[in-house]
């Protein structure tokens, strides 16, 4: 049965020409080869590279020619880590793991949704997508883990809230001789929680939520990366790193990181009083 789709509907994914942005360097091994409505973060390495994030299944065609773009070859990315499990985060996955030969993972909690595929999968209230494509996980992620492709490490976060496996992801690396960890909050959104929402048999869960504010709150981050561009101000700060390309990586930006956990525990705040 078709479940009713509320008018205005975000359904920018019908249109990937329009979603299309350069793909460009943030800092050191970590490039934004996302869209203009959806993250994705390639972390390039020596031994090849880890990608966060596929995007919609139709974004897929300008994820794969923003990682061409930079120089690297589609089938030298060894890691794909999804966030969570909603379409326009792991909607591409089955196609980019086709593309790359590279092994998806995905936390425990939100295997069943990316692997059977459904309304909700697809956050069709939001977007309009009647159909997701289910993908095989070949990693399944509990938090904790250290993962390492080469040279890069990257630390999993079971973080859950906005869906029961979202993970964020903790990433060290150095810069000019300095220690940074840039880090992605893999699921601040908090319409999950809304009533309207949950009515349609979203499980987000504000408790759970709260306590992943409370572990992200400790985790010192140089360098903040959105799950969507907006969240970090990630455009205005490649424009800002454009126009003065010898001056200060505007990427670092460690009053961001607790700025905006504060916003975010401010309108939780919010919500729960409604």
């Amino acid at each position: 049965m078709k479940l009713s789709n509320p008018d205005g509907v975000n359904q920018q994914w019908k249109h990937p020409e329009e979603l299309r942005v350069p793909a460009f360097r943030m800092i050191e091994n970590i490039y934004y080869v996302g869209n203009l409505n959806v993250s994705s973060h390639l972390i390039a390495g020596r031994a090849g590279h880890v990608l966060i994030d596929t995007g919609f299944a139709t974004t897929v065609p300008l994820l794969a020619q923003s990682i061409r773009q930079l120089g690297f070859k589609e089938r030298d990315v060894r890691l794909i880590l999804i966030t969570h499990g909603h379409v326009d985060h792991a909607g591409g996955a089955r196609r980019m793991a086709k593309i790359t030969g590279a092994p998806v993972a995905v936390h425990r909690r939100d295997l069943r949704t990316v692997e059977t595929g459904s309304e909700l999968t697809c956050a069709y209230y939001i977007y309009g997508i009647e159909d997701s494509e289910p993908f095989k996980v070949d990693r399944v992620l509990e938090g904790g883990e250290t993962l390492r492709v080469g040279n890069i490490v990257v630390k999993v976060h079971h973080t859950p809230g906005h869906t029961p496996g979202v993970c964020s992801y903790e990433i060290p690396l150095q810069h000019e001789g300095r220690k940074l960890t840039a880090c992605i909050f893999g699921g601040p959104g908090q319409w999950t929680f809304k009533q309207e929402n949950r009515g349609q048999g979203y499980d987000g869960d504000v408790e759970e939520y709260s306590r992943s504010l409370d572990a992200l709150e400790r985790i010192k981050v140089d360098i903040p990366l959105g799950a969507h561009p907006n969240q970090t101000r990630t455009f205005q700060k490649y424009e800002m790193l454009r126009s003065n390309p010898a001056g200060p990586n505007p990427f670092i930006d460690p009053d961001h990181w607790p700025a905006y956990i504060g916003k975010l525990r401010a309108s939780l705040a919010s919500l729960k009083g409604q």
